[in-house]
């Protein structure tokens, strides 16, 4: 198997770097590894974040067809 740069990845999904980008926020925004019982938790944590990032997306109107 190779890598796939940027620009490939972006052809199979065009919100990639919507979606890479929240992600990022989620996790910056859930803090260190270390703050949790294991490195599980954190995932849950940030996943519960990007849940709430995008049900404030959802709750002011902005299409899920945008960015998402």
């Amino acid at each position: 198997m190779r890598e796939t740069d940027i620009d490939e990845v972006s052809k199979m999904c065009p919100h990639y770097l919507t979606v890479q980008t929240q992600t990022d926020m989620a996790a910056f925004a859930a803090g260190m590894v270390s703050d949790y019982k294991n490195p599980g938790a954190h995932g849950t944590g940030v996943h519960k974040i990007l849940e709430r990032i995008i049900a404030c997306r959802n709750r002011t109107g902005i299409p899920k067809s945008v960015d998402m």
